[in-house]
């Protein structure tokens, strides 16, 4: 995971020029530009990998691009989702667990269950600088990512997927 972030931030800061001159011309180019890069590097490690929505003032700053706001999604999970046949459970993962994982590694967190209904399943890690949504095949980085932040998205996607 951690070769993953390493090349997305590689890239971006292959373009930073080409970033500077598109965060004031044309934001949606910006946008596409930014996803592709992460899309390129998602599916040489079979996973979809999606740069999420900026706000103007992260928009400003184009060191942290690709640090925060990630959707990363395991290439099977997205394959289900696209066929209907989505996944609402995790296999492996529970409550208990992330809480214990978490704690673990960082130290102030708060868990919680989300989609309690229709038989889905979701966990939010509740940071003191942002959020981590955890589904089914996918997770939603709503934080810096930091080494830490890395090593629990690690665990996670191993211990889910490597039975």
């Amino acid at each position: 995971m951690k070769k993953i972030f390493e090349s997305l931030e590689k890239e971006i800061k292959k373009n930073k020029d080409r970033f500077e001159e598109l965060k004031t011309t044309n934001k949606f180019l910006l946008y596409n530009e930014l996803n592709r890069i992460a899309y390129d590097i998602g599916k040489k490690n079979d996973f979809i990998l999606q740069i999420n929505f900026l706000s103007n003032i992260e928009l400003n700053d184009i060191d942290k691009f690709g640090k925060r706001n990630l959707t990363i999604m395991k290439k099977s999970a997205f394959e289900s989702i696209a066929s209907g046949k989505n996944k609402r459970k995790f296999m492996n993962l529970t409550i208990e667990k992330l809480k214990d994982k978490t704690t673990e590694i960082i130290d102030k967190s708060e868990i919680k269950k989300i989609f309690k209904y229709e038989g889905k399943e979701g966990y939010r890690i509740i940071l003191q600088s942002g959020r981590i949504e955890i589904l089914p095949g996918v997770i939603l980085i709503w934080c810096d990512i930091t080494d830490k932040i890395i090593e629990l998205i690690e665990w996670i996607f191993k211990f889910e997927y490597s039975n």
